[in-house]
């Protein structure tokens, strides 16, 4: 269990407005210690090396089509010293319940569907960082 005042999220997402709404969300209204940002899977592992980057509790990667790209990357990150107790949540528009299960097969430790549920998002973290399982595509 990680108390999220002192966890650290790193959040995959190419778009400005979507990762201002997850940061301000994770911030001020959870209030985890930080939020680091990386544009895409593969920026991911540059931004993870940077020194400033310590080590990360929760990343919050929004995978795309075609997914078997984002799960290529899966069993790289998962060795990562910085992400070796991180739990890995897909968040997605690709909500249907194959794309769930295709995210769980490929390992994931969860799935929140996009659009965020903003009254939702502070609880499905909590959860998350409290070791629960969420896989709620909506």
């Amino acid at each position: 269990m990680i108390d999220p005042h002192f966890a650290h999220v790193l959040v995959v997402e190419d778009r400005d407005d979507s990762f201002f709404v997850v940061q301000d969300l994770l911030l001020h209204e959870i209030g985890v210690r930080s939020c680091t940002r990386s544009r895409d899977g593969r920026s991911l592992i540059e931004v993870l090396d940077q020194p400033a980057v310590g080590l990360i509790d929760l990343v919050l990667y929004n995978i795309k089509r075609p997914l078997r790209d984002d799960f290529a990357r899966l069993p790289i990150l998962r060795l990562h010293p910085k992400l070796v107790a991180a739990r890995l949540v897909a968040m997605t528009a690709n909500v249907m319940i194959d794309d769930v299960e295709r995210t769980r097969q490929a390992g994931f430790d969860g799935f929140i569907g996009i659009p965020l549920n903003q009254a939702r998002f502070p609880g499905q973290i909590q959860r998350i960082l409290a070791d629960d399982f969420v896989w709620e595509p909506r």
